[in-house]
C-alpha cells in the first residue's frame, strides 16, 4: 500500500514538474521567436533589449551589432525555423532553455544556437552562434555547455 501512495505522489509530482517546464520552454520559444523576428525587421534597438546582461558582459553592444550586421552582408533573412527539440534547465534559481534555429538567408542556409535565461518574468538571450554547417554549431554547444 505504501508504495503505491508512493508512486502515485511521486507520479504527481512529475507531472506538475513537466507541465511547468513546458510552459516555459513555450515561453522562451516567444522571446527566441521575437529575437529572429527582430534581427529579420532590422530592429536593432529590440535586439538589444532582448540580450541578457551576462552575454553584454563578454560582448559588448558593438560587438553584438558587428556579428548581426556581418551576418546580414549574406544576404537577406528569408526564413527562420526551430529545429524539433529543445534543452530545458534550471539551476541554481536560474531557467536556461536552448534552441537550435535552421535559418534561410538569399544566397545561404545557417545553423543557429540561441540559449536564454529567465530574469524576472522575461526571458533575455545570453549565447548566440550561427554557423555554416551543423557540425560546427555542435561543437560551439558542447563548448558552451560542456
Amino acid at each position: 500500500m505504501k508504495v503505491i501512495k508512493f508512486l502515485t505522489i511521486s507520479s504527481a509530482v512529475l507531472a506538475i514538474l513537466c507541465l511547468n517546464s513546458c510552459v516555459n520552454v513555450d515561453e522562451a520559444e516567444k522571446y527566441a521567436n521575437n529575437f529572429y523576428e527582430a534581427m529579420q525587421a532590422k530592429e536593432y534597438q529590440k535586439l538589444e533589449n532582448l540580450i541578457d546582461e551576462t552575454m553584454l558582459a563578454s560582448n559588448s553592444m558593438e560587438e553584438i551589432r558587428a556579428m548581426i550586421v556581418q551576418k546580414e552582408s549574406l544576404g537577406e533573412m528569408v526564413s527562420f525555423q526551430k529545429e524539433t527539440g529543445h534543452d530545458y534547465r534550471e539551476s541554481n534559481g536560474l531557467t536556461v532553455v536552448r534552441f537550435l534555429y535552421t535559418v534561410k538567408y538569399t544566397d545561404i542556409m545557417l545553423y543557429e544556437y540561441i540559449r536564454l535565461t529567465k530574469r524576472g518574468d522575461a526571458y533575455k538571450v545570453v549565447n548566440y552562434g550561427y554557423y555554416n554547417d551543423k557540425e560546427k554549431r555542435q561543437e560551439f554547444i558542447e563548448h558552451v555547455e560542456g
